[in-house]
């Protein structure tokens, strides 16, 4: 059997596993069976698995557990863009990251990004607004789901200029692995010869 095969289907596995009895135990006993941040990392090594195992057993996703939740699908991203290359589907050049830009390729991109940025900009300052008033909140699913669509340089942003969830764990290091993950798509495109 492929050795790259048989490592996803071990850490899936083990991951799928480790959050199935941390999430019973917490369900009936109260406690954790292993600490949340390596079970974030099986995440990272795998993805899936992590991901299965919410669809099945915890899928309402609340501020415990939404910041789980978007390291499983930084991690599923990542390795949907390492398999594709891993198995010869995607070839990676290093020669076309020196050839010249398409710019009709990327201006799409750029508005993408800069309408997304805008929008996640917005909804930071709103749901500030609200936590100063008392008001109603935006849900942090939310807060995370738009940086991860393409607006982290606009969460980022009203993050330290309105200081909004800086304290935050899951945003203050979410939002800046997100743009490298976002920065990482591009030149993956681009060493694919997709743009």
């Amino acid at each position: 059997m492929d050795p790259y095969l048989m490592y996803l289907l071990a850490v899936n596995a083990v991951a799928f596993l480790a959050f199935t009895i941390d999430f019973l135990l917490y369900k009936f006993a109260d406690r954790e069976f292993v600490d949340h941040r390596v079970l974030s990392l099986f995440a990272v090594a795998g993805g899936v698995g992590m991901l299965l195992a919410f669809l099945l057993w915890d899928r309402h996703a609340i501020k415990d557990n939404v910041a789980w939740r978007f390291v499983a699908v930084l991690g599923i991203i990542v390795w949907a863009l390492v398999t594709p290359c891993v198995y010869g589907v995607v070839r990676l050049d290093v020669e076309a990251l020196l050839a010249p830009l398409n710019l009709g390729a990327l201006v799409p991109i750029g508005i993408y990004v800069l309408v997304m940025s805008a929008v996640t900009f917005c909804v930071f300052v709103y749901d500030k607004r609200q936590a100063e008033h008392g008001g109603w909140r935006v849900r942090e699913f939310a807060l995370l789901t738009l940086p991860l669509l393409g607006g982290a340089l606009g969460g980022l942003l009203a993050m330290h200029l309105v200081r909004h969830k800086t304290r935050v764990y899951h945003f203050s290091w979410g939002l800046p692995i997100m743009i490298a993950l976002q920065v990482g798509l591009v030149v993956y495109a681009r060493l694919a010869g997709i743009i």
